[in-house]
C-alpha cells in the first residue's frame, strides 16, 4: 500500500515529499522502528521529531507519564498559566 501524495499539503520545509513518490504508509511505531502497511519495517531517523529520533516511539515509560499527566490536564496556554513545577522553578522562595 503506498499514500498518493496531494500536492498542495506538504509536510515540512525540512523535509519536503516528492509529490512524485509513493511513500509508505506507517501504521504503527515502536521504539526506533516504523512499521508500514505491507509488512516492511524502517529505521526511524527523522521522523517524529527530537522526542520521537532521542527517547524512540511507545515508550511505556512515557505513555505512563502522558497518561498520569492527562487524567490531571491535558493542556493550558503556559503564556495564561502555569502548573506546580513551573511555578516552584520560578519562585524558589515559595
Amino acid at each position: 500500500m503506498a499514500l498518493k501524495v496531494d500536492p498542495s499539503v506538504m509536510t515540512s520545509h525540512h523535509l519536503p515529499m516528492n509529490i512524485k513518490t509513493n511513500y509508505p504508509v506507517i501504521v504503527r511505531a515502536e521504539g526506533r522502528r516504523l512499521y508500514a502497511a505491507d509488512g516492511r519495517q524502517y529505521l526511524d531517523g527523522a521522523s517524529g521529531g527530537v522526542g520521537a529520533v532521542n527517547i524512540g516511539h511507545a515508550v511505556p515509560e512515557i505513555l505512563d507519564a502522558i497518561a498520569e499527566q492527562s487524567r490531571k490536564l491535558c493542556h493550558a496556554n503556559c503564556t495564561l498559566f502555569a502548573n506546580e513545577p513551573t511555578e516552584g522553578a520560578r519562585r524558589p522562595d515559595h
